[in-house]
């Protein structure tokens, strides 16, 4: 036997070395033979040349289309750049014409691509290396690449194609894989190999597009928007336009307000708002001459001190995709309190046809514009005051910078590779045959997530800014405040109103804007109001919103953590099993955002958390006072923190009594002295919802039944000439896209939508992770039903039920009546994740565990069915990971460039 193993031990090495030998030729050839050269520009380093006019860069090969051996650009940064035509691959010389008296060529690169703000370079050759002539009037200097350079550099790009990479990393993970499989993983399960193999594979697709294709982005403010950084940065108003038929040349200083910066803007005006790329607008040829240029000429430079570090002929390739401003790339650090100088030549006469730059009246001193009479250095300049007739001291250029930002693919990365080895120890340790040590790790793991859900409203208030209804919220417990002597439970809904803020902190009573549409519950409010130390002085409300914005996650999360307790002590000791139940707790990206903020839908976690383990005590048959109580507490909380949170526990108490009588017919364990002690408590939301019906008609009061002039005035109400019109079917559609487009992006006071997003992207694997939360319960109807799966069954259809009177009710017919196409949100339901999380979690529990083997000794088979399946752990395992990258990274951090507060970096 021993020398059958070293036999087979010896072909497998021999085998490893073949395969590693036949990867190594693979991978040479690889690297060797050429592959089309794609995305590559030529570009022109000079210096001393006139920026003002174009580089030539004309190939000796016959023209196939008009411009096609002949191309032209102005100097960036004295660097002029073309793309590179393959079809001039048959040239044997270029020619490169630099203008300038004293012009020069320092450097000729062919540069690929990577994305918008990579490059690489695959060829470069000194200038002092090419011919060089002057022309004949000698205003410029030519350089030529001969034949053999050429087809060097011909030569190069193609051995350094972006292809080549990606075809090398294929072939590499092939290899590994191979490799992995026959000398690591022989007696692996193939699926689960497979599967593993996929899964790597992802992760590696991920990781590139996350740090190769994805963009650096900027922030808008100089600080974290919940510091007073963000006062620091200025705006403009009453704008008007920077024109004059002359030529002129003017200045504006600008304070930098940051110690770091990535980029400079200059609002500007585009004729008709033409794009750069809409060549079939019929306006395009009287703003463009081409996508690379403007009709009109403008010459910007910017300085710090006497150092230039941007100066060029002004780009469409500048201009923002809202077409408002010219943006510049521009890296600096440590240059707080320095003075940037901006500077803007029109090189020339007439009237702007097509591009003007805005002046604006500034929030803060600025420097005066100057307009600067001769060529002057950037520091000296005369301070003359008008062009045309245009005063230009009581106005500024309208400059703004971008800053440094969040580092959100180091942040992603972080927590992928985190989640991870988090997600390989408990796969690891699922299995271990210690039940002490197991709940150590099924602790652990929950320590882990609500560490990592507690991170994440730092992050929505640093760099999200706003939450939805924040203000309402803030307003509503103002005006309890203000009026707690003479209103101290059931507030006036009628006279309260969203007052203006004087700042973060202070709230002006004496100042309404609006009516306060919200009608909800006062309890979360008084909470507020108790604990956040608010004071009323005159007619100001003085408050801390970072505290109240604390105490409101902490309530939200005392409902998380209720939730950890329900997994903890009603799951099996099963690690993965636990990070997944608390993963699905938190992922939904609304979840941490929502509470993170001021918001009532804070309270509605703890409240169905507590009514849920009433409930799961109750299935237990725990008849006592205790679980009475629980349940009790958690219908009263519920109703008292919003109806539709109270709908919920309602129709699932209502479901389950109806179960106990008429399906186990055990009315006893209802109709006892233990529940009737109970009976008072529910008292209170009768009265509250009875003094409110008695005195405003409505158990909700809202903004149409209290404020109905005010309410046909405001956005929520469409005249009905004006209102949109849609059949049943058609909003059905409507609302279900809507829906599922709130779910997985965040939806508030600030959106951030996710690109693409249609109602079939929710199946990507972008967002299955999130959709298979609302789906995998519904599978609960298709297994055998025991009483278990009947109260899941049950909690499920209240959500459905919730659900669909809120579509029809508060969507359909108001709607129709009003013609505002509201109530779409998701949020709204967020408060029954802990019920479809623990339904996910009995599902595989009960459904993937591992079977009973006649070969295990019977003292342990009780333990092996406790264990999850191969399968059940692989599930887990993936879900898992999905949910990382489906929540908090992808559809918040990869789509931080759809934000208002970000920007992507260009160069």
């Amino acid at each position: 036997m021993s020398r059958m193993n070293s036999k087979l031990k010896k072909k497998r090495i021999v085998s490893f070395f073949l395969m590693t030998i036949l990867f190594g030729i693979v991978s040479t050839i690889l690297w060797l033979i050429p592959m089309p050269a794609i995305n590559v520009y030529l570009k022109a380093e000079t210096t001393s040349a006139d920026i003002t006019s174009k580089v030539v860069f004309k190939f000796d090969v016959d023209e196939v289309y008009d411009g096609s051996s002949e191309q032209s650009a102005y100097p960036e940064n004295y660097v002029a750049s073309i793309r590179f035509d393959p079809l001039n691959e048959k040239a044997k010389a270029l020619s490169i014409t630099v203008p300038g008296e004293k012009s020069g060529l320092k450097e000729l690169r062919a540069e690929t691509q990577v994305s918008d703000d990579r490059w690489f370079t695959a060829y470069s050759i000194s200038g002092t290396e090419l011919s060089l002539t002057r022309d004949q009037e000698g205003n410029a200097s030519i350089y030529t690449v001969n034949q053999n350079q050429l087809d060097e550099m011909y030569s190069q790009i193609h051995k350094k194609s972006l292809e080549k990479p990606l075809a090398q990393i294929a072939f590499l993970l092939v290899y590994l894989f191979m490799c992995s499989r026959k000398f690591l993983f022989h007696s692996t399960d193939a699926k689960l190999f497979y599967g593993v193999a996929l899964t790597i594979v992802m992760i590696v697709c991920f990781t590139v597009n996350l740090w190769v294709v994805k963009p650096d982005i900027a922030s808008t403010n100089p600080g974290k928007l919940d510091s007073n950084d963000v006062e620091m940065s200025v705006s403009y108003s009453d704008f008007s336009s920077l024109t004059s038929a002359d030529k002129f040349t003017v200045q504006q200083e600008f304070p930098l307000d940051a110690g770091e910066i990535n980029s400079v803007s200059l609002q500007v005006n585009v004729e008709n708002n033409v794009s750069p790329t809409d060549t079939a607008n019929s306006n395009y040829h009287d703003v463009y001459v081409s996508k690379n240029e403007f009709v009109d000429k403008y010459l910007l430079t910017i300085a710090d001190k006497d150092e230039i570090l941007y100066t060029s002929i002004v780009s469409p390739k500048l201009l923002n995709e809202n077409l408002d401003a010219i943006t510049v790339p521009l890296k600096l650090s440590n240059c707080k309190g320095e003075t940037l100088r901006v500077r803007l030549d029109k090189t020339w006469e007439g009237e702007p046809s097509s591009l003007t730059f805005q002046l604006g009246t500034p929030s803060k001193a600025l420097p005066n514009l100057a307009l600067i009479s001769e060529e002057p250095s950037l520091v000296a300049y005369e301070t003359d005051t008008s062009i045309e007739g245009v005063l230009l001291q009581s106005k500024n250029m309208v400059v703004s910078t971008s800053y440094a930002s969040v580092p959100y693919k180091l942040v992603a990365t972080v927590i992928l590779y985190g989640a991870i080895a988090l997600i390989l120890l408990n796969c690891g340790l699922s299995s271990a045959a210690s039940k002490r040590f197991r709940s150590v790790v099924c602790i652990f793991d929950y320590v882990i997530v609500g560490l990592y859900a507690c991170a994440q409203p730092v992050f929505y208030r640093s760099y999200i800014g706003g939450f939805p209804d924040e203000k309402a919220h803030i307003s509503y417990m103002s005006y309890l405040v203000k009026n707690a002597p003479y209103e101290r439970i059931i507030p006036d809904f009628s006279c309260m109103r969203v007052y203006a803020n004087i700042d973060n902190n202070v709230m002006d009573y004496a100042n309404p804007t609006q009516f306060n549409y919200l009608g909800h519950p006062p309890f979360y409010y008084h909470i507020l109001r108790l604990l956040s130390h608010s004071v009323v002085d005159g007619n100001q409300v003085i408050y801390d919103l970072q505290l109240m914005r604390n105490l409101s996650f902490a309530i939200g999360f005392s409902g998380i953590l209720i939730a950890f307790y329900i997994g903890y002590t009603r799951l099996r000791r099963i690690p993965i099993l636990h990070m997944l139940y608390g993963l699905i707790l938190i992922s939904a990206p609304n979840m941490i955002y929502v509470i993170s903020g001021v918001s009532n839908d804070a309270l509605t976690m703890p409240a169905v958390a507590i009514f849920m383990l009433g409930i799961i005590r109750f299935y237990e048959k725990k008849y006592n006072i205790l679980t009475y109580f629980v349940i009790a507490a958690g219908i009263n909380l519920s109703l008292l923190s919003k109806l539709t949170t109270g709908m919920i526990v309602c129709i699932i108490a209502l479901g389950i009594v109806l179960f106990t009588f008429f399906k186990e017919k055990k009315i006893k364990s209802i109709i006892n002295w233990r529940f009737f002690i109970t009976l008072p408590l529910y008292g209170v939301s009768v009265i509250y919802f009875w003094k409110v019906y008695k005195r405003f008609h409505t158990i909700q009061p809202n903004y149409k039944a209290l404020a109905e002039q005010e309410f046909v005035q405001s956005g929520m109400y469409r005249d009905i000439n004006s209102r949109g019109q849609m059949g049943v079917w058609e909003y059905l559609c409507y609302f279900f896209q809507k829906f599922m487009g709130t779910w997985d992006t965040l939806a508030g006071h600030t959106y951030l939508p996710r690109e693409n997003s249609t109602l079939s992207s929710h199946l990507g694997l972008s967002s299955i992770a999130l959709t298979a939360i609302l789906v995998m319960p519904f599978i609960l109807f298709l297994v055998s039903a025991s009483k278990e799966v009947w109260y899941l069954r049950i909690s499920v259809m209240s959500i459905v039920i919730t659900f669909t009177y809120q579509m029809l009710n508060s969507g359909f017919m108001s709607f129709n009546v009003n013609g505002y196409p509201g109530g779409i949100s998701s949020r709204y339901y967020l408060c029954a994740v802990p019920l479809l999380a623990y339904a996910i979690m009995k599902l595989i529990e009960n459904n993937l565990h591992k079977s009973d083997d006649i070969s295990i000794r019977a003292s342990f088979r009780a333990a092996h069915r406790t264990m999850l399946s191969t399968n059940g752990i692989a599930l887990c395992a993936v879900f898992a990971l999905l949910l990382v990258v489906d929540g908090f990274i992808y559809s918040v951090l990869m789509n931080l460039p759809e934000c208002s507060f970000f920007y992507v970096i260009s160069h």
